[in-house]
């Protein structure tokens, strides 16, 4: 049995004071179950009787302040109750609850300018019950605000926000917390018709704590620059490239910096002419990477069938334990024709690869393990 109900409202006209109501809308919903079942399976039989029942309502409203555009309201709520019983003559019943209650806020200044402010709240805690099992019980708080800029000259964006996370298994007594705040810039400039930049800084603070025993914390910092550049004003030669630093301190620290930069040159004939090159830096406490890698390739198209390749690439890695080189070319072709009763494919590839390590016997750290494994060994694992 499913019952509902939708509620609309709309009507400029209601005001108080400065506030004005646009939209009020919201549901309310009834859904119930009962089934009985009996199964007989040679000379066993089971009998099964269950019990469902889910209600719930939600509300939104939509409203602005003075005048549209500047100062907006938005404010959500909703709440949802569940229950489920099912008994068994054969296996143990089962007996569950959970119920979910909501609350949404959102408010814009300024919202059809080009300078505008975005502010957010949402609450939210859901208690799930299940007899003789267990009792859980988790809330969910974000908060932050948005600035954001669409002029001409230097289009940016500012956000910030705040997030609480809590689980709580209440029979058990254990907790699960998860807090984290962080702020994050962009800022988009175009100087040319042919160009994009983008430049993008973000700082994150984590902490998790789960069971007492310990807790994890980490800083990231991280600043991204991406470019898009074409030559012509057709867009068939041009390159793209990326810059990403990246740093964390905290309970696992290291730092790394990603280089990216191709090129590309559609040519005439339906050829294509493309070259990259990319490099890559890792350390933390335990070891140090670099790498160095660079591949060149021509591509080939004729008509929609026919697709030819021809590659080569280029790598060289440094590590803490290892020294490693390698090298591929190769070339491919690919043939696609539509018949009457389906698609033909054939594709042929060929290519050399070698590789050339040299390294010294050591041990590798790996992140969040504190056990060492031998040949031969074991280890006991625990949990909480």
């Amino acid at each position: 049995m499913i019952l509902g109900t939708g509620i609309i409202a709309q009507d400029p006209s209601l005001s108080l004071g400065p506030w004005n109501l646009i939209t009020v809308t919201g549901e309310v919903g009834l859904e119930g179950m009962f089934q009985q079942r009996e199964t007989r399976y040679s000379e066993l039989l089971d009998e099964q009787t269950s019990k469902y029942l889910i209600g719930g309502i939600r509300l939104h409203t939509s409203s602005y302040f003075w005048k549209p555009g500047i100062l907006s309201l938005m404010l959500g709520g909703e709440y949802n109750p569940e229950t489920r019983n099912e008994k068994y003559l054969v296996i143990p019943d089962r007996s569950e609850v959970r119920t979910l209650k909501k609350l949404d806020m959102r408010t814009t200044l300024f919202g059809d300018r080009k300078l505008n402010l975005t502010a957010w709240i949402n609450l939210d805690q859901h208690y799930f019950n299940r007899e003789n099992l267990t009792n859980i019980r988790t809330n969910n708080r974000q908060w932050g605000a948005n600035l954001g800029s669409s002029n001409k000259i230097l289009p940016f964006n500012l956000r910030y926000y705040t997030l609480n996370w809590d689980q709580q298994e209440i029979e058990a007594e254990r907790t699960f917390n998860m807090a984290q705040q962080g702020l994050q810039a962009r800022v988009t400039k175009t100087f040319h018709r042919h160009d994009k930049h983008e430049l993008a800084y973000s700082y994150d603070d984590y902490h998790y704590t789960y069971s007492e025993p310990g807790e994890v914390t980490n800083e990231v910092y991280r600043l991204a620059l991406n470019n898009q550049f074409f030559f012509d004003r057709e867009k068939r030669f041009g390159s793209r490239s990326s810059l990403l630093f990246y740093d964390q301190a905290g309970t696992y620290t290291f730092n790394k910096v990603d280089a990216f930069e191709q090129l590309i040159f559609h040519l005439p004939l339906n050829v294509d002419l493309a070259g990259s090159g990319n490099f890559y830096r890792l350390e933390d406490s335990g070891q140090l990477i670099t790498t160095g890698r660079a591949r060149s390739e021509v591509r080939h198209q004729l008509y929609e069938s026919l697709y030819s390749q021809v590659f080569s690439e280029y790598a060289a890695t440094r590590h803490t334990l290892y020294r490693e080189q390698e090298f591929r070319a190769g070339a491919g072709i690919r043939y696609t024709k539509t018949i009457p009763v389906g698609r033909i494919n054939l594709e042929y590839r060929y290519y050399r690869h070698h590789n050339t390590l040299e390294g010294e016997p050591g041990t590798i750290h790996i992140v969040n393990e504190p056990l060492i494994l031998d040949d031969g060994g074991g280890n006991l694992l625990s949990k909480p």
